[in-house]
Order: C-alpha cells, then sequence, then structure tokens
C-alpha cells in the first residue's frame, strides 16, 4: 500500500496500472486481516481506505469505528500518528455524505495545524500544503511536484523511484508544452482571434481544461480536440453576450442547426468564419474517432454542438 500511494504521489502510477489494479483488488478481498489489527495499524487502515476508495470500491467508512472513544468520537491516542493524521484527512474528502468523514475531516485537520509548530520547518511546510490542497481535490501533476520536494532525501528504491518521476516529469513537461504549440497553431491558423478581436484569446487557459482533466499522456490528441471544443464554447459565448445583434444571432443559429456550409451565406463576416471553424473542428474530431474506434460520430457531435 506504502508503495501504491507513493507511486501515486510522484504521478507516475499511469506506468503501472494493472499492477496496481491487481493489489488493490486482492487487499479490498482481504482487508479483514488489516482491519483485525487496526487499532494498532491505524496507517495502514486510514491508507487503505483511501486507495480502496480512489479505486471506486464499495470500501464503508465504518471501518474506522474501531478508533472511536467511548463517546463516539475520534480517540486522541491517535494523534501521535501523523501519517495516519496525513491519511486520514485525505481520505475524508472521499466521503460521499457519511458523517463518519466529516468528523475525520474535522479531528484530522485540527490536528495536523496544531502538529506544525513542533515540526521542523519543511515538514510543517508539508503539512500546510496538505491542508491546503488535498490530494483528491487537486492536480496530481502539482502534486507530484510538492511531493518530491520534499521527500528529495529518500533512500534506496525509493530514490531510485523519485529519479523515474522527475524524468517523466520533464518528459511529459515537454509533450505539454508541444501540445499548448500545436494548439496556439491551430488557433491563429483559423483567422478567429484576428476576426474576432471582441473575443477572449486565451489558448493557454482552454488547453489547462484538457490538461487537467485528461492528465495520461497517451491521450495526446484528446487533450487537443477538448481543447478546440473548449474554445468554441468560449468563442459562441462572447458572440452571443458581446457583440451578435438579436437578428445575427438567430441567423448564427439556425446556420448551426442546419449544419450545412451554404447555410452560412446570409451571415456577418466573423459568424462565418466561426461557423466554417466549428465545422471543420467538428468533421476532424469525428473522423479522429473514427480512425480509433471504427465508429461514426458525427450526428452525436452535431447534437452535442445544436
Amino acid at each position: 500500500m506504502l508503495m501504491i500511494d507513493f507511486l501515486q504521489r510522484l504521478g507516475i502510477d499511469y506506468h503501472f496500472n494493472e499492477e496496481i489494479k491487481s493489489k488493490i483488488d486482492y487487499l479490498c478481498n482481504n482487508y479483514f486481516s488489516i482491519i483485525d489489527d487496526g487499532v494498532h495499524n491505524f496507517v495502514k487502515v486510514t491508507l487503505l481506505f483511501r486507495l480502496s476508495r480512489q479505486a471506486r470500491h464499495p470500501i464503508s467508512s465504518d471501518i474506522f469505528s474501531i478508533f472511536l472513544d467511548g463517546k463516539g468520537n475520534f480517540s486522541t491516542s491517535l494523534r501521535k500518528e501523523t501519517d495516519g493524521m496525513i491519511n486520514l484527512y485525505e481520505a475524508s474528502y472521499l466521503k460521499t455524505g457519511e458523517e463518519m468523514l466529516y468528523r475525520a475531516n474535522t479531528f484530522a485537520s485540527e490536528h495536523l495545524k496544531s502538529s506544525m509548530a513542533c515540526l521542523e520547518p519543511n515538514d510543517a511546510r508539508f503539512i500546510q500544503q496538505t491542508l491546503d490542497y488535498p490530494y483528491h481535490m487537486s492536480l496530481q501533476r502539482y502534486k507530484a511536484r510538492q511531493y518530491l520536494d520534499h521527500h528529495h532525501q529518500d533512500k534506496g528504491i525509493r530514490r531510485i523511484i523519485q529519479e523515474l518521476a522527475r524524468m517523466d516529469f520533464i518528459l511529459i513537461q515537454s509533450l505539454h508544452k508541444q501540445e499548448l504549440k500545436e494548439i496556439t497553431s491551430w488557433w491563429r491558423n483559423t483567422g478567429l482571434a484576428q476576426e474576432l478581436r471582441f473575443a477572449r484569446d486565451q489558448s493557454l487557459k482552454w488547453y489547462v481544461w484538457s490538461m487537467t482533466s485528461l492528465p495520461n499522456p497517451k491521450f495526446s490528441q484528446h487533450r487537443l480536440a477538448l481543447t478546440k471544443v473548449i474554445a468554441f464554447v468560449y468563442l459562441i459565448d462572447d458572440i452571443f453576450e458581446l457583440n451578435g445583434s438579436l437578428d445575427e444571432l438567430r441567423l448564427f443559429t439556425d446556420a448551426i442547426n442546419k449544419w450545412e456550409v451554404s447555410a452560412v451565406d446570409s451571415l456577418p463576416s466573423y459568424m462565418r468564419i466561426c461557423n466554417d471553424a466549428l465545422y471543420k473542428t467538428t468533421n476532424e474530431i469525428a473522423e479522429m474517432i473514427f480512425m480509433e474506434h471504427g465508429w461514426n460520430s458525427i450526428n452525436i457531435l452535431k447534437k452535442s454542438v445544436l
């Protein structure tokens, strides 16, 4: 479990998806051996819960009941287990309405905050980063960089894995730069930024949405396609909100509904350019899907636009 957690926090778990899934499945099917000695395995139980629920296994938050005192509160004796407290705090953000996890969040966050005064500056900084940016609520690549900076003095196999993570970070950073370059080039070549000067010109912002929602490097073409879709969401919103007259917007909507190149003849120049780019981009995405899955998705994509 510690190794799986280590790989995930370094952002290189995608290299070991099958192995990690196999191990988590095994743990979830045999977790009673950990729970039986749970009072003495606070770190393991809290980590088991987080890893299992992250992997969408139906593990109950009642697993934490062994850590409650006679009044139904988390036992104060757990406060000395800083690693367990971090796991409990991270696990609490995987709640689905359970009262147990709301109490876990309050208990763990209060302890972690109070413990910072007694820690070394580097450890206190790491605790503060954990409180500010819980793993499940943050960008994996951002957290990986924090984790690398905090654990730079590890030794043995962990040090070797960290070197892998650093190389992986650099390679993916290079990939993201190349993808951003492609998006910027696409946006410039459409002529939309020049023709629609009233609209937002934010290719970096649009790309960041895709980069964070599809972090696996293998989804490069999907990130590019999604970024283009997001660009049109912003662009069409600006046309409706900032520039188009009521009559122009009616014509624009009608042209999109017809989904025919000939339907744009009556549109203003900037709307024709936008419609042409939307038509072309949608067809390119449909072609990408067909090449990948052998399925013509153009009708579904048209409905999503309409």
